[in-house]
Protein backbone atom coordinates (compact mmCIF):
# COMPACT_ATOMS: atom_id res chain seq x y z
CA UNK A 1 0.00 0.00 0.00
CA UNK A 2 1.29 3.48 -0.89
CA UNK A 3 2.34 5.44 2.20
CA UNK A 4 2.19 9.16 1.39
CA UNK A 5 2.98 11.98 3.79
CA UNK A 6 -0.68 12.92 3.96
CA UNK A 7 -1.32 13.85 7.58
CA UNK A 8 -4.62 12.54 8.92
CA UNK A 9 -5.28 15.36 11.34
CA UNK A 10 -4.37 17.94 8.70
CA UNK A 11 -7.23 16.64 6.58
CA UNK A 12 -9.68 17.43 9.37
CA UNK A 13 -8.11 20.81 10.15
CA UNK A 14 -8.28 21.82 6.47
CA UNK A 15 -11.93 20.81 6.39
CA UNK A 16 -12.83 22.74 9.52
CA UNK A 17 -11.20 25.89 8.17
CA UNK A 18 -13.79 25.93 5.30
CA UNK A 19 -19.71 19.65 -3.22
CA UNK A 20 -19.72 15.02 -6.76
CA UNK A 21 -16.73 12.86 -7.27
CA UNK A 22 -17.80 9.79 -5.22
CA UNK A 23 -20.90 7.63 -5.27
CA UNK A 24 -23.76 7.68 -2.82
CA UNK A 25 -24.44 4.86 -0.40
CA UNK A 26 -25.85 1.69 -1.91
CA UNK A 27 -28.14 -0.82 -0.19
CA UNK A 28 -26.07 -3.95 0.43
CA UNK A 29 -25.95 -6.71 3.05
CA UNK A 30 -24.02 -5.74 6.19
CA UNK A 31 -21.18 -8.18 5.46
CA UNK A 32 -20.59 -6.51 2.08
CA UNK A 33 -20.20 -3.10 3.68
CA UNK A 34 -17.03 -3.82 5.66
CA UNK A 35 -14.25 -1.76 4.11
CA UNK A 36 -11.33 -3.32 5.99
CA UNK A 37 -10.22 -4.92 9.20
CA UNK A 38 -7.37 -3.68 11.37
CA UNK A 39 -6.12 -6.39 13.73
CA UNK A 40 -9.49 -8.07 13.31
CA UNK A 41 -11.53 -4.96 14.10
CA UNK A 42 -13.94 -4.06 11.26
CA UNK A 43 -14.00 -0.64 9.64
CA UNK A 44 -17.27 0.02 7.86
CA UNK A 45 -17.60 1.53 4.41
CA UNK A 46 -19.47 4.40 6.08
CA UNK A 47 -16.18 5.57 7.58
CA UNK A 48 -14.53 5.31 4.19
CA UNK A 49 -17.32 7.40 2.67
CA UNK A 50 -16.77 10.07 5.31
CA UNK A 51 -13.05 10.35 4.54
CA UNK A 52 -13.82 10.47 0.82
CA UNK A 53 -16.30 13.26 1.47
CA UNK A 54 -13.79 15.22 3.54
CA UNK A 55 -11.12 14.95 0.86
CA UNK A 56 -13.68 15.95 -1.78
CA UNK A 57 -14.50 19.14 0.13
CA UNK A 58 -10.82 19.99 0.57
CA UNK A 59 -10.07 19.46 -3.13
CA UNK A 60 -13.10 21.39 -4.35
CA UNK A 61 -12.34 24.22 -1.96
CA UNK A 62 -8.94 24.54 -3.60
CA UNK A 63 -9.90 23.99 -7.25
CA UNK A 64 -13.67 23.90 -7.61
CA UNK A 65 -15.68 20.99 -9.03
CA UNK A 66 -13.65 21.15 -12.26
CA UNK A 67 -10.62 19.87 -10.34
CA UNK A 68 -11.85 16.32 -11.03
CA UNK A 69 -11.21 16.88 -14.74
CA UNK A 70 -7.60 17.98 -14.15
CA UNK A 71 -4.75 15.43 -13.83
CA UNK A 72 -2.71 15.93 -10.66
CA UNK A 73 0.99 15.15 -11.05
CA UNK A 74 0.12 13.08 -14.12
CA UNK A 75 -2.48 10.99 -12.26
CA UNK A 76 -6.26 10.88 -12.38
CA UNK A 77 -7.46 13.38 -9.77
CA UNK A 78 -10.18 11.10 -8.34
CA UNK A 79 -7.67 8.27 -7.95
CA UNK A 80 -5.19 10.63 -6.29
CA UNK A 81 -7.82 11.93 -3.88
CA UNK A 82 -9.14 8.47 -3.02
CA UNK A 83 -5.61 7.19 -2.32
CA UNK A 84 -5.08 10.08 0.09
CA UNK A 85 -8.44 9.49 1.77
CA UNK A 86 -7.70 5.78 2.30
CA UNK A 87 -4.20 6.51 3.60
CA UNK A 88 -5.55 9.15 5.97
CA UNK A 89 -8.22 6.78 7.29
CA UNK A 90 -5.66 4.06 8.02
CA UNK A 91 -3.17 6.43 9.63
CA UNK A 92 -5.85 7.96 11.84
CA UNK A 93 -7.05 4.54 12.96
CA UNK A 94 -3.62 3.17 13.88
CA UNK A 95 -2.49 6.40 15.56
CA UNK A 96 -5.72 6.86 17.54
CA UNK A 97 -5.15 3.46 19.16
CA UNK A 98 -1.89 4.81 20.59
CA UNK A 99 -3.64 7.57 22.55
CA UNK A 100 -6.27 6.43 25.05
CA UNK A 101 -9.53 8.39 24.94
CA UNK A 102 -9.41 8.54 28.74
CA UNK A 103 -6.47 10.95 28.44
CA UNK A 104 -8.55 13.57 26.64
CA UNK A 105 -9.53 16.45 28.91
CA UNK A 106 -12.65 18.61 29.03
CA UNK A 107 -11.25 21.13 26.52
CA UNK A 108 -10.42 18.29 24.13
CA UNK A 109 -13.97 16.98 24.22
CA UNK A 110 -15.31 20.50 23.75
CA UNK A 111 -13.16 20.90 20.63
CA UNK A 112 -14.34 17.54 19.34
CA UNK A 113 -17.98 18.58 19.70
CA UNK A 114 -17.28 21.86 17.92
CA UNK A 115 -15.60 19.85 15.17
CA UNK A 116 -18.69 17.66 14.77
CA UNK A 117 -20.89 20.74 14.30
CA UNK A 118 -18.52 22.22 11.71
CA UNK A 119 -18.31 18.87 9.94
CA UNK A 120 -22.12 18.62 9.77
CA UNK A 121 -22.30 22.14 8.36
CA UNK A 122 -19.59 21.51 5.77
CA UNK A 123 -21.17 18.31 4.44
CA UNK A 124 -24.81 19.33 4.76
CA UNK A 125 -27.76 17.50 6.30
CA UNK A 126 -29.19 16.09 3.06
CA UNK A 127 -25.86 14.74 1.87
CA UNK A 128 -25.13 13.19 5.26
CA UNK A 129 -28.48 11.42 5.10
CA UNK A 130 -27.95 10.17 1.53
CA UNK A 131 -24.54 8.79 2.52
CA UNK A 132 -25.91 7.05 5.58
CA UNK A 133 -23.74 9.09 7.95
CA UNK A 134 -25.02 9.70 11.45
CA UNK A 135 -23.90 12.25 14.01
CA UNK A 136 -22.29 9.39 15.91
CA UNK A 137 -20.20 8.54 12.83
CA UNK A 138 -18.97 12.13 12.72
CA UNK A 139 -18.24 12.15 16.44
CA UNK A 140 -16.23 8.92 16.20
CA UNK A 141 -14.25 10.34 13.28
CA UNK A 142 -13.51 13.58 15.10
CA UNK A 143 -12.53 11.77 18.29
CA UNK A 144 -10.14 9.47 16.44
CA UNK A 145 -8.65 12.37 14.52
CA UNK A 146 -8.13 14.28 17.75
CA UNK A 147 -6.54 11.29 19.44
CA UNK A 148 -4.25 10.84 16.42
CA UNK A 149 -3.32 14.51 16.71
CA UNK A 150 -2.62 14.14 20.42
CA UNK A 151 -0.50 11.07 19.70
CA UNK A 152 1.63 13.08 17.26
CA UNK A 153 2.00 15.94 19.74
CA UNK A 154 2.97 13.57 22.54
CA UNK A 155 5.95 12.20 20.65
CA UNK A 156 9.46 13.54 21.20
CA UNK A 157 11.59 13.64 18.07
CA UNK A 158 14.74 15.38 19.17
CA UNK A 159 16.90 13.55 21.69
CA UNK A 160 19.83 15.54 23.03
CA UNK A 161 22.26 13.42 21.05
CA UNK A 162 21.05 15.08 17.83
CA UNK A 163 21.97 18.62 18.88
CA UNK A 164 25.53 18.27 17.62
CA UNK A 165 24.25 16.98 14.27
CA UNK A 166 21.96 19.99 13.93
CA UNK A 167 24.80 22.35 14.85
CA UNK A 168 26.99 20.79 12.16
CA UNK A 169 24.30 21.14 9.46
CA UNK A 170 23.68 24.79 10.34
CA UNK A 171 27.42 25.52 10.29
CA UNK A 172 27.76 23.79 6.92
CA UNK A 173 24.91 25.80 5.40
CA UNK A 174 26.40 29.11 6.54
CA UNK A 175 30.08 28.37 6.00
CA UNK A 176 30.23 30.89 3.15
CA UNK A 177 29.36 33.67 5.61
CA UNK A 178 32.16 32.60 7.94
CA UNK A 179 34.66 33.10 5.11
CA UNK A 180 32.93 36.13 3.58
CA UNK A 181 34.47 39.59 3.49
CA UNK A 182 31.93 41.48 5.58
CA UNK A 183 33.18 44.87 4.39
CA UNK A 184 32.63 43.79 0.78
CA UNK A 185 29.22 42.25 1.52
CA UNK A 186 27.98 45.44 3.19
CA UNK A 187 28.99 47.85 0.44
CA UNK A 188 25.84 49.72 -0.52
CA UNK A 189 24.36 51.07 -3.70
CA UNK A 190 21.03 52.66 -4.58
CA UNK A 191 19.52 51.24 -7.74
CA UNK A 192 16.42 51.12 -9.87
CA UNK A 193 15.69 48.00 -11.90
CA UNK A 194 13.47 46.57 -14.60
CA UNK A 195 12.87 42.84 -14.14
CA UNK A 196 11.30 40.53 -16.68
CA UNK A 197 11.12 36.88 -15.60
CA UNK A 198 11.60 33.78 -17.73
CA UNK A 199 10.04 31.36 -15.28
CA UNK A 200 8.06 31.08 -12.06
CA UNK A 201 8.10 29.38 -8.68
CA UNK A 202 6.10 26.14 -8.53
CA UNK A 203 6.00 24.37 -5.16
CA UNK A 204 9.24 26.08 -4.14
CA UNK A 205 11.10 25.16 -7.34
CA UNK A 206 11.98 27.67 -10.08
CA UNK A 207 10.61 26.37 -13.38
CA UNK A 208 11.79 28.04 -16.62
CA UNK A 209 9.37 28.82 -19.43
CA UNK A 210 9.75 27.17 -22.87
CA UNK A 211 12.36 28.66 -25.23
CA UNK A 212 9.79 30.48 -27.36
CA UNK A 213 8.34 32.27 -24.34
CA UNK A 214 11.81 33.17 -23.07
CA UNK A 215 12.55 34.75 -26.46
CA UNK A 216 9.38 36.83 -26.19
CA UNK A 217 10.48 38.00 -22.75
CA UNK A 218 13.87 39.04 -24.12
CA UNK A 219 12.19 40.97 -26.91
CA UNK A 220 10.21 42.90 -24.29
CA UNK A 221 13.41 43.74 -22.41
CA UNK A 222 14.99 44.91 -25.67
CA UNK A 223 12.04 47.25 -26.16
CA UNK A 224 12.53 48.67 -22.67
CA UNK A 225 16.27 49.07 -23.20
CA UNK A 226 15.78 50.80 -26.56
CA UNK A 227 13.25 53.18 -25.03
CA UNK A 228 15.79 54.19 -22.37
CA UNK A 229 18.59 54.51 -24.91
CA UNK A 230 16.37 56.90 -26.87
CA UNK A 231 15.96 59.16 -23.86
CA UNK A 232 12.99 57.60 -22.09
CA UNK A 233 12.76 58.02 -18.32
CA UNK A 234 13.89 54.91 -16.47
CA UNK A 235 11.15 55.06 -13.82
CA UNK A 236 8.41 55.45 -16.41
CA UNK A 237 9.85 52.60 -18.48
CA UNK A 238 9.98 50.43 -15.37
CA UNK A 239 6.30 51.10 -14.71
CA UNK A 240 5.49 49.94 -18.23
CA UNK A 241 7.72 46.87 -18.48
CA UNK A 242 8.94 45.57 -15.11
CA UNK A 243 7.18 42.51 -13.69
CA UNK A 244 8.33 43.41 -10.19
CA UNK A 245 8.21 46.93 -8.78
CA UNK A 246 9.72 45.93 -5.42
CA UNK A 247 13.41 44.99 -5.50
CA UNK A 248 13.21 42.81 -2.41
CA UNK A 249 10.48 40.70 -4.04
CA UNK A 250 12.95 39.77 -6.76
CA UNK A 251 15.26 36.76 -6.28
CA UNK A 252 17.91 38.74 -8.18
CA UNK A 253 18.18 41.20 -5.28
CA UNK A 254 17.45 38.90 -2.34
CA UNK A 255 20.06 36.15 -2.71
CA UNK A 256 21.83 36.91 0.57
CA UNK A 257 20.33 36.30 4.00
CA UNK A 258 21.39 39.75 5.25
CA UNK A 259 19.20 42.38 3.59
CA UNK A 260 19.00 46.15 3.36
CA UNK A 261 15.96 47.88 1.91
CA UNK A 262 15.35 51.61 2.09
CA UNK A 263 12.88 53.91 0.33
CA UNK A 264 15.68 54.93 -2.05
CA UNK A 265 16.22 51.22 -2.97
CA UNK A 266 19.62 51.02 -1.30
CA UNK A 267 20.83 47.42 -1.15
CA UNK A 268 23.89 45.56 0.09
CA UNK A 269 26.24 44.11 -2.48
CA UNK A 270 25.96 40.69 -0.80
CA UNK A 271 22.20 40.46 -1.33
CA UNK A 272 22.54 40.85 -5.10
CA UNK A 273 23.23 37.86 -7.34
CA UNK A 274 27.03 37.81 -7.66
CA UNK A 275 27.13 38.07 -11.46
CA UNK A 276 24.75 41.06 -11.36
CA UNK A 277 26.62 42.74 -8.51
CA UNK A 278 29.88 42.49 -10.47
CA UNK A 279 28.37 44.56 -13.28
CA UNK A 280 26.56 47.04 -11.02
CA UNK A 281 29.67 47.90 -9.02
CA UNK A 282 31.63 48.53 -12.23
CA UNK A 283 28.95 50.83 -13.65
CA UNK A 284 29.36 54.56 -12.85
CA UNK A 285 26.68 56.34 -10.82
CA UNK A 286 23.84 57.63 -12.96
CA UNK A 287 24.38 55.17 -15.78
CA UNK A 288 22.39 52.12 -16.84
CA UNK A 289 23.76 48.61 -17.33
CA UNK A 290 23.08 46.61 -20.44
CA UNK A 291 20.55 43.79 -20.41
CA UNK A 292 21.75 41.23 -17.85
CA UNK A 293 20.69 37.59 -18.07
CA UNK A 294 20.15 35.73 -14.79
CA UNK A 295 18.76 32.30 -13.87
CA UNK A 296 15.43 34.05 -13.21
CA UNK A 297 15.18 36.21 -16.30
CA UNK A 298 16.45 39.55 -17.58
CA UNK A 299 17.31 42.64 -15.57
CA UNK A 300 18.21 46.17 -16.48
CA UNK A 301 19.70 48.31 -13.70
CA UNK A 302 20.11 52.05 -13.31
CA UNK A 303 22.91 52.66 -10.82
CA UNK A 304 22.54 55.38 -8.21
CA UNK A 305 24.93 56.29 -5.39
CA UNK A 306 27.55 54.02 -3.84
CA UNK A 307 28.26 54.19 -0.11
CA UNK A 308 30.33 52.42 2.51
CA UNK A 309 28.79 50.52 5.46
CA UNK A 310 28.40 52.18 8.82
CA UNK A 311 28.23 50.88 12.40
CA UNK A 312 24.53 50.04 12.18
CA UNK A 313 25.15 47.99 9.04
CA UNK A 314 27.61 45.75 10.87
CA UNK A 315 25.21 45.39 13.80
CA UNK A 316 22.36 44.51 11.44
CA UNK A 317 24.61 41.99 9.68
CA UNK A 318 25.29 40.09 12.90
CA UNK A 319 21.66 40.19 14.02
CA UNK A 320 20.21 39.09 10.67
CA UNK A 321 22.79 36.35 10.27
CA UNK A 322 21.98 34.97 13.72
CA UNK A 323 18.24 35.11 12.93
CA UNK A 324 18.77 33.33 9.61
CA UNK A 325 20.78 30.58 11.28
CA UNK A 326 18.11 30.07 13.92
CA UNK A 327 15.36 30.00 11.27
CA UNK A 328 17.33 27.41 9.29
CA UNK A 329 17.76 25.36 12.45
CA UNK A 330 13.99 25.43 13.03
CA UNK A 331 13.48 24.32 9.42
CA UNK A 332 15.85 21.38 9.94
CA UNK A 333 13.98 20.41 13.11
CA UNK A 334 10.64 20.45 11.28
CA UNK A 335 12.07 18.30 8.50
CA UNK A 336 13.50 15.89 11.03
CA UNK A 337 10.17 15.73 12.86
CA UNK A 338 8.37 14.95 9.59
CA UNK A 339 10.85 12.19 8.75
CA UNK A 340 10.61 10.62 12.18
CA UNK A 341 6.82 10.96 12.30
CA UNK A 342 6.59 9.31 8.89
CA UNK A 343 8.85 6.50 10.10
CA UNK A 344 6.61 6.04 13.15
CA UNK A 345 3.48 5.85 11.00
CA UNK A 346 5.14 3.31 8.72
CA UNK A 347 6.04 1.23 11.78
CA UNK A 348 2.48 1.38 13.14
CA UNK A 349 1.00 0.40 9.78
CA UNK A 350 3.48 -2.41 9.22
CA UNK A 351 2.89 -3.79 12.73
CA UNK A 352 -0.87 -3.81 12.24
CA UNK A 353 -2.71 -6.59 10.42
CA UNK A 354 -4.61 -4.55 7.82
CA UNK A 355 -6.88 -6.34 5.40
CA UNK A 356 -8.48 -3.98 2.86
CA UNK A 357 -11.50 -5.20 0.90
CA UNK A 358 -10.44 -3.56 -2.34
CA UNK A 359 -13.69 -4.25 -4.13
CA UNK A 360 -15.59 -2.30 -1.46
CA UNK A 361 -13.21 0.63 -1.68
CA UNK A 362 -13.33 0.71 -5.47
CA UNK A 363 -17.12 0.67 -5.35
CA UNK A 364 -17.54 3.58 -2.94
CA UNK A 365 -14.68 5.60 -4.49
CA UNK A 366 -16.28 5.43 -7.92
CA UNK A 367 -14.16 2.87 -9.78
Amino acid sequence: MKKSRWCSILLVILLLSGCNAFREKEKLPEEDRILMTIDGEPVSEVEGRLYLEMIRIVYEKKGGEEIWDIPLNGRDSIKTASDQALDSLIRTKVAAREYDAARLNEDDWHNIERGVIKLETAIGESRLKSMGLSEEDLRRCMEESYRAFRFERSMSFLPGSMESELDAKVAEAFIAYEAADTDLYLQKVSIDAIMIYTGEWIDGVWVSYPAAEREEKYALMEEAYERIQNGGQFALTRNWYSEDQNLIDSPVFSSGVVMESRPDNTVYRGQILEEVAEVIFKTPSGETTGILETPYGYVLVKVGQFSKPGYLDYTSYEEQLAEAQEEYRRTLIKELEKEQLEAEYIRLIEDADINIHQEVWDRIAGF
